[in-house]
């Protein structure tokens, strides 16, 4: 989840502040380590060597995320993320 979006929800939360509770925060899109190596390989035009998920860490380690945002929109948030190819770009430039 990219801070920007981090930042809105916590305005959102400022300017309602008779809600209250315990939020998902994060974009609702299953999105896996890959993404953002593949992200950053096309945007720094550098080449990416793929090696198999190590076999001691399948089932202990969380290879996808996904979050469930229906709470949060039922409060009436409804302010779009930023997309992973969107966030690694500005983060990308920023860092230039």
């Amino acid at each position: 989840m990219y801070i920007n979006d981090v930042v809105d929800i916590n305005m959102f939360f400022l300017k309602n502040s008779h809600i209250s509770g315990t939020f998902n925060t994060a974009t609702g899109v299953e999105r896996s380590f890959a993404d953002i190596a593949n992200i950053i390989s096309k945007i720094s035009a550098c080449e990416i060597t793929p090696i198999e998920f190590p076999e001691e860490l399948k089932g202990k380690y969380q290879e996808f995320t996904c979050a469930d945002m229906s709470k949060l929109r039922d409060v009436g948030y409804q302010i779009a993320s930023t997309t992973l190819e969107e966030g690694v770009l500005d983060y990308w430039e920023k860092l230039l």
